[in-house]
């Protein structure tokens, strides 16, 4: 996971950010179901953002499914490519985890305008070792693979869900019942391993934070992370709150219940709402 701290640092990120997902869109929100060269009915696109907001800590800087296969894109200063944005190697991990792909979009300052380095998707294939691990010194360098085009890449017929890709849906369906209850300040994150999965200041203006967890139908529901205690007094002293919720989101197929969760596909949520640990 990774944070940038440095105020001045942080505001020309957020507009380095704010210009790749603006490229991203353009390259790729029209995208029918079929290919580049639809002219998609309205809600029709293949295309959807997974993560949504800019804040850390990041595995990935953008994220979004095309034709229903994920892809998770690390940002980089082209001009300074060893001052690391990311840890690549996360977002190669999360990439796994969903069966999906990693890549990079090195942006390039242009005066006061960022802009991709190169044409096209402006995306590259991570450099990898012989191993197939990431090559950091070829990332911190700016050395990357060829053109990472999203558009070639489709799914495969009933792809299952993944764990990870789950427990962020639930955040999901989470996120929205704290902006519905009016929360603000949201920040969530969706590493499992890592605590709390969401956070915000609630509509009285005082802190909270939940652990959320999803859970497949006819699964048992999870118990508390180990050292449960411990890990509540530590974020609590962070976040300055007393709070400490739990969701657990649990999720069946919309067509039998019983049946495996596969993207794409529509989903019964069933969630009571926060319950206090």
């Amino acid at each position: 996971m990774f944070s940038i701290q440095d105020s001045s640092e942080h505001e020309s990120f957020v507009a380095m950010w704010e210009a790749a997902r603006a490229h991203l869109r353009r390259c790729f929100e029209s995208v029918g179901p079929t290919g580049s060269g639809d002219a998609p009915r309205q809600g029709s696109s293949s295309f959807r953002w997974i993560r949504q907001r800019c804040e850390g800590p990041y595995r990935d800087h953008h994220s979004f499914f095309l034709h229903d296969v994920p892809h998770f894109v690390a940002l980089q200063d082209a001009d300074r490519p060893e001052a690391r944005l990311i840890q690549p190697e996360a977002t190669a991990v999360i990439a796994r985890a969903w069966n999906g792909h990693a890549c990079v979009l090195p942006m390039h300052l242009d005066g006061d305008r960022w802009t991709p380095l190169a044409g096209g998707t402006g995306l590259r294939k991570l450099a990898r070792q012989a191993d197939g691990r990431v090559d950091d010194a070829a990332f911190d360098r700016g050395d990357h693979g060829p053109e990472h085009d999203p558009n070639v890449f489709r799914a495969d017929a009933d792809v299952l869900v993944t764990d990870e890709e789950l427990h962020d849906f639930a955040i999901q369906i989470v996120d929205g019942e704290v902006v519905r209850s009016g929360g603000g300040s949201i920040r969530s994150q969706n590493d499992p391993k890592v605590l709390p999965s969401i956070s915000w200041i609630d509509a009285d203006g005082a802190p909270q934070w939940a652990i959320v967890q999803a859970v497949r139908f006819g699964e048992p529901e999870p118990g508390m992370p180990i050292r449960w205690p411990e890990f509540k007094v530590a974020i609590d002293d962070a976040l300055q709150s007393n709070s400490g919720l739990r969701a657990v989101v649990g999720v069946a197929s919309a067509r039998d219940a019983s049946e495996q969760l596969r993207r794409g596909a529509g989903m019964h949520v069933r969630w009571h709402g926060f319950e206090r640990s």
